[in-house]
């Protein structure tokens, strides 16, 4: 590497000190495809006085390749040197991420930090050849996540419409960074020259192949089909029961039955329509998103219902005024009842959408009861 490339690192590094002051941390790539970790518990500006880092930047430019690096603003765990990024599993698998998970545990590994299980997920997603857009199906929360695979020698980063990631191309190298003006200044500082600058798509696997030479090390992109698992539902004609300890969904008071029976036509639709206003709804929180011109403070909640003996699903949209903490750690991927205040049924895609209002955070056990 350049000295004018680690310098770049180096200041894009401390700039990005603004997202996460909690920790820092880099991984060196060499030339013969091994990488070295340091990270810390530590602001930037400390990380990058210390004498491991200045070893490493020695070597970089005498010996490196590629330099990865995180600042961490902490969510999910604490604040120890070991709990930094990047997390580091089978010595063969650098992992870097930003953004917070939910429900990780459930992935099923022994770890603190959500980071280091969805790390160890893809890890063992892509030593199996398994699919990782499947993989990331069982995956909920926000993501922008960089890796270097020591075994394939391939750096590659993916993220979801939650976190961003963005790529920039220079005269002698690529920046990746959450950010574009970061990575602009940082690189325009050190007299590199940004030929292009362009957001990572959603859903989109970038690989650099660091097996070739550095003028032709390109991206190369792939789009993955994510689908998240739907939960079961457990409905009774006339009944509002459920499976306790499972992620169901269901209109209360009875109106599978009076679904069951809907065949889609506008007649059946109106008066199916009619019955279902301001009947209660519980569902699945599995996703989430700003209210355009709101400010920030309004947030729709969207899910899905699945009725047995109906064709295809019921889309739910439920809006909330909150903040974005409040929507994280009490609506997200979680049972939510709300007031159904209208019913839209769109004939060009056959598809129904519930709007629901005053959505409030329930028990499994309490929905059983309703």
């Amino acid at each position: 590497m350049f000295s004018q490339q680690v310098k770049c690192f180096v200041e894009g590094l401390y700039i990005d000190a603004l997202r996460g002051e909690d920790a820092t941390g880099a991984c060196l790539v060499r030339n013969s495809g091994a990488a070295t970790v340091i990270k810390e518990a530590t602001e930037a500006v400390y990380f990058l006085s210390d004498e491991a880092w200045k070893t490493m930047s020695a070597n970089a430019i005498t010996e490196g390749k590629a330099l990865l690096g995180h600042n961490r603003k902490a969510t999910v765990g604490g604040y120890k040197d070991e709990q930094a990024h990047p997390f580091i599993t089978d010595d063969e698998f650098v992992f870097f991420h930003n953004g917070s998970l939910h429900s990780w545990k459930d992935l099923g590994y022994q770890t603190e930090v959500d980071s280091d299980a969805l790390g160890k997920h893809i890890h063992k997603t892509i030593r199996s050849d398994g699919d990782l857009g499947e993989a990331l199906g069982k995956v909920y929360g926000a993501y922008a996540c960089v890796w270097y695979d020591m075994v394939n020698e391939k750096v590659q980063m993916i993220r979801n419409k939650d976190r961003p990631l963005w790529l920039l191309e220079t005269e002698t190298c690529w920046v990746y960074c959450s950010e574009p003006e970061m990575g602009v200044l940082s690189a325009r500082r050190n007299g590199m020259a940004v030929k292009k600058c362009e957001e990572v798509p959603v859903d989109t696997l970038v690989s650099f192949n660091l097996t070739v030479a550095s003028g032709e090390c390109k991206p190369k992109s792939e789009i993955l089909t994510i689908k998240k698992a739907m939960p079961p539902a457990t409905n009774t004609t006339g009944g509002t029961t459920t499976n306790p300890g499972t992620k169901n969904t269901r209109v209360t008071k009875g109106s599978a039955g009076r679904y069951s029976s809907f065949h889609r036509t506008k007649k059946d639709f109106k008066r199916w329509r009619a019955q279902q206003i301001n009947e209660h709804c519980s569902f699945w929180v599995e996703d989430f998103d700003r209210v355009p011109d709101s400010g920030g403070k309004m947030w729709a909640l969207t899910g899905t219902l699945e009725i047995d003996g109906c064709e295809g699903q019921i889309k739910i949209k439920a809006f909330k005024h909150a903040s974005e903490d409040e929507i994280f750690y009490e609506y997200y991927d979680k049972f939510v009842m709300g007031l159904i205040s209208d019913v839209v049924f769109n004939e060009t895609t056959n598809e129904i959408l519930m709007i629901v209002t005053s959505p409030t955070p329930c028990k499994t056990t309490d929905i059983s009861n309703v």
